[in-house]
């Protein structure tokens, strides 16, 4: 079974448009949508939030349109953009006080376990950040809501190897209990390349392959994928 389903999304603004987008990204599973800035990434995951219009197709989120149950839906996903969110010149010791109160369902003790796997500092405005630490910050706020649905994009860039590896641990444990999914953005296939389950490469606002991680999987493993589902919608 999928989470996230898209069938046929087209959106056009002046000088860029995606057509026709169509794939699936199943429960249990990591999936990269990988493709060169300007191919429609970062696009196409405002219009999977809701931020962006599209100009017609169907979204589903764990088979149900955004319209049919808005604030379930919103509780489901998890989001890390490209750019930070929330106001950055609140510490995140005033952001936690602020969440507990204003965003349902939020996980105070998760989020303190995030912050001190990570060693942020309580004290700092988040604006202060380095790049990598807001970059970390925000996948803790989105983790600590506990989504059924995460989506990054491009959520290892400026970071070391270290964290990159400490997140590879987070996404795998946060999968593998069958019900959770994860959609990835990425210009490289490199940058997940030992946790990506599917890949689906988009390039002009086009989908032009999908395929499954062999080198994440045993040819076994990869049969099996290849038998039960397809990732690609008809």
């Amino acid at each position: 079974m999928s989470s996230l389903i898209l069938k046929n999304v087209n959106y056009s603004v002046k000088g860029f448009s995606l057509e026709n987008i169509s794939f699936e990204v199943p429960k249990g599973c990591i999936t990269s949508l990988v493709g060169p800035d300007g191919a429609g990434k970062t696009t196409l995951i405002h219009i999977i939030a809701n931020n962006l219009i599209r100009k017609s197709g169907t979204i589903l989120y764990d088979g149900r349109l955004f319209w049919e149950d808005e604030a379930g839906i919103k509780r489901k996903l998890g989001f890390v953009y490209d750019v930070v969110c929330f106001n950055t010149q609140l510490t995140p010791k005033q952001f936690l006080k602020r969440a507990k109160s204003c965003i349902q369902d939020f996980d105070s003790d998760l989020f303190c376990s995030y912050m001190d796997k990570f060693d942020l500092s309580y004290k700092h405005a988040i604006v202060k950040f380095l790049p990598d630490m807001k970059r970390k910050f925000e996948l803790i706020v989105a983790l600590s809501r506990h989504p059924q649905i995460l989506i990054l994009d491009e959520p290892t860039m400026d970071l070391e190897p270290a964290d990159r590896n400490t997140i590879w641990d987070i996404l795998q444990d946060f999968v593998k209990d069958g019900q959770n999914s994860v959609l990835i953005t990425s210009s490289s296939t490199e940058d997940f390349d030992q946790i990506v389950d599917y890949l689906i490469f988009i390039d002009k606002g086009k989908i032009v392959k999908a395929d499954y991680n062999s080198k994440n999987n045993t040819e076994t493993d990869r049969k099996a994928l290849i038998n039960e589902k397809n990732i690609l919608v008809k």
